[in-house]
């Protein structure tokens, strides 16, 4: 089976979300792809868990110095971790959750759920579905990319595939094939405006 989309946004972390948004109340028919968990890295493994652990820790604490402040706590103050880490897990699934309902319920927007692989520039493969575009945005955060169009080494996109998915500039032809450190937004794409 064959889609064909105005842009696909390949992961769902930070800036996928709200982009979604953005692309589909200017009019677009977009596509979502995400590999495993809605949220990405800060929903589910760095930011959200840590505070929420971090936010158990202040408690603790204060807790632990309560008779400084005339406070008695008796008989023992003590952590249950697997309630503390319970209730980390809770507070990311309802982040993840969310997110996914946000992106599934969006008009003009399309959730596909898998691994996405760049069949060509403008194609991206999820299972058995070739998904085309004029615009494809990699949202994989800290991820590193791997196409067979730019080798077989991981990290290294064509500058093809930047230039033409993202609007990132083309490198010079030294510097082809290299991985792309901080790419700039090129001035003469249009931003989209709702």
């Amino acid at each position: 089976m064959a889609f064909n989309y105005d842009a696909i946004i390949i992961g769902t972390g930070q800036a996928g979300p709200s982009l979604a948004g953005r692309l589909t109340q200017a009019g677009m028919k977009i596509a979502v792809v995400e590999r495993k968990h809605f949220g990405g890295t800060c929903v589910n493994t760095a930011c959200i868990p840590t505070k929420t652990l971090v936010a158990s820790a202040e408690v603790a604490h204060k807790a632990r110095r309560a008779a400084d402040f005339g406070v008695e706590v008796s008989p023992e103050m003590r952590v249950d971790m697997k309630r503390v880490k319970a209730r980390k897990d809770a507070v990311s699934a309802e982040s993840r959750v969310g997110i996914e309902r946000y992106l599934k319920g969006m008009s003009g927007c399309t959730v596909y759920e898998g691994h996405a692989r760049f069949e060509s520039p403008r194609e991206v493969r999820v299972g058995k579905v070739l998904l085309s575009a004029e615009r494809i945005f990699i949202n994989t955060g800290g991820t590193r990319a791997r196409s067979r169009h730019a080798g077989t080494r991981p990290g290294r996109i064509s500058h093809q595939l930047i230039d033409d998915g993202c609007g990132f500039p083309a490198p010079s032809p030294r510097h082809r094939g290299r991985q792309l450190r901080q790419p700039r937004v090129r001035p003469d794409v249009p931003s989209i405006r709702q």
